[in-house]
């Protein structure tokens, strides 16, 4: 039967040790350039910083955004009997005005129709207003989950916003509601054009906020 050299205690083969060494030499000097050659501050993030670029763009040109609630409603048909509906609602035109689509980062996504929208006419300025939409959402791997609410003088867009469906799921229908609460405070006293957008078939309404 053979006989294995044993290696004394403690003692490491020689090639061992090289590859240890050689790790140690190329650790040092990459430490050191590192530390000397990088530059200081936060990493570059080039979707954030374009991000960041694009909402400067949109203060810049007078929109202002706000905090809204939106919610899915378990009973649309219901909430929309809850409101007072007196806005005169006209067909619009689709997509984003220009003056807002050039300060965006990226087209946004817009559901294909706004097909039904219930809102009052009127509102006063120091209590919370709420509206209803249903549209036709973009595609079937898509949620309608919210809204952006934006202010240029006296234009209101509101742009629906959506998040991507995980997985092999799909929408189980092409219609979704959104029911949308701006807080008391937002708007000041005056009349406004409330536009809902979408690639087609966009709805708006005048409001007169008192």
């Amino acid at each position: 039967m053979p006989v294995r050299a044993r290696l004394p205690a403690n003692k490491t083969p020689w090639p061992m040790k090289w590859i240890a060494l050689a790790i140690l030499l190329g650790i040092i000097p990459y430490t050191y350039l590192r530390l000397h050659y990088a530059k200081p501050g936060k990493a570059n993030e080039p979707y954030a910083d374009a991000k960041l670029r694009a909402e400067k763009a949109r203060l810049d040109a007078g929109w202002r955004t706000v905090e809204v609630r939106a919610e899915r409603p378990a009973d649309p048909q219901r909430r929309r009997d809850a409101i007072s509906a007196t806005a005169q609602v006209a067909a619009a035109p689709g997509g984003l005005p220009p003056h807002l689509a050039e300060t965006m980062f990226g087209p946004p996504l817009l559901p294909k129709e706004i097909t039904t929208l219930t809102a009052p006419g009127e509102a006063r300025a120091l209590l919370p207003y709420e509206f209803l939409f249903t549209c036709t959402l973009p595609n079937n791997k898509q949620e309608l989950v919210s809204a952006q609410f934006m202010i240029h003088g006296n234009d209101i867009v509101i742009v629906p916003q959506f998040d991507p469906i995980e997985g092999a799921l799909l929408a189980r229908s092409l219609d979704s509601s959104l029911l949308v609460t701006v807080p008391g405070g937002t708007l000041q006293p005056g009349h406004y054009t409330v536009t809902v957008t979408a690639t087609g078939g966009a709805k708006q309404w005048p409001l007169d906020v008192r």
